[in-house]
């Protein structure tokens, strides 16, 4: 039984390469949404040992590259316009993740009126790779005359962040009258059956309408109807 050789088993223990850092650098890709790595390696052979012979040093480049989300947004305002206050007014604008990785999303209020008339769903989620999906919203305005206008910032971790505007206008229900002047002519004191016309009125809105007639209670005109509430799209007259 031959004793081991300890020096022998200690070299053909250890690996036959080592490798060292030689140089590297970083490149930013705007273009691409990427930043690269790139490092080159030195890999040395067999330590000197005689059953290996001289080896010449290896050269080996090392590649990496490294993708950030990118948000891209279809319109970057939104105007409802005019919009009866009662009545809501919906639209949608389409973002997409035009990136090779996913990207997790947040909408977050960035300024303006903040009287809550306008809201966005949603607010937070995650776009995969190379796809769209849609932000919904809603204006629902609650006092007539005013105007609103909110920004709203959508924004991913390590990616960039976008701006988006939404306004619109509270305007009340319209009446229409189907004249604004009567005129009665020359009437008798006391004249029986007093002599009267036909006003209609129109409400050309799709919500309810409130109306009243401010007439004094001792005055010479008299309305038979001074107030009530028009249904929407509905007709109704008052003597």
């Amino acid at each position: 039984i031959s004793q081991p050789n300890t020096q022998l088993e200690q070299q053909h223990s250890r690996k036959p390469y080592a490798q060292h850092p030689r140089q590297h650098y970083w490149h930013n890709c705007t273009r691409h949404n990427c930043t690269q790595f790139v490092e080159e390696t030195l890999c040395m052979q067999g330590f000197q040992l005689a059953e290996y012979g001289p080896l010449p040093l290896l050269v080996v480049q090392l590649d990496g590259m490294a993708k950030f989300p990118l948000l891209s947004l279809e319109s970057s305002c939104i105007d409802f316009g005019s919009v009866v206050v009662g009545q809501t007014a919906e639209s949608s604008v389409r973002f997409g993740n035009l990136s090779a990785v996913p990207a997790n999303f947040s909408l977050a209020a960035a300024g303006g009126s903040g009287d809550g008339a306008i809201t966005i769903q949603p607010t937070q989620g995650t776009l995969q790779p190379n796809s769209y999906s849609v932000l919904r919203v809603v204006y629902a305005p609650k006092a007539t005359g005013t105007f609103s206008c909110d920004s709203f910032s959508l924004s991913t971790a390590g990616g960039n962040k976008l701006s988006l505007t939404c306004q619109g206008t509270a305007v009340g229900p319209r009446l229409l009258l189907s004249s604004r002047v009567f005129a009665f002519g020359d009437v008798r004191a006391g004249q029986v059956p007093a002599p009267s016309k036909v006003l209609y009125l129109e409400n050309c809105s799709d919500v309810p309408l409130t109306f009243e007639f401010l007439v004094e209670d001792s005055g010479v005109f008299r309305l038979t109807k001074s107030k009530g509430v028009l249904a929407p799209r509905c007709m109704t007259h008052t003597a």
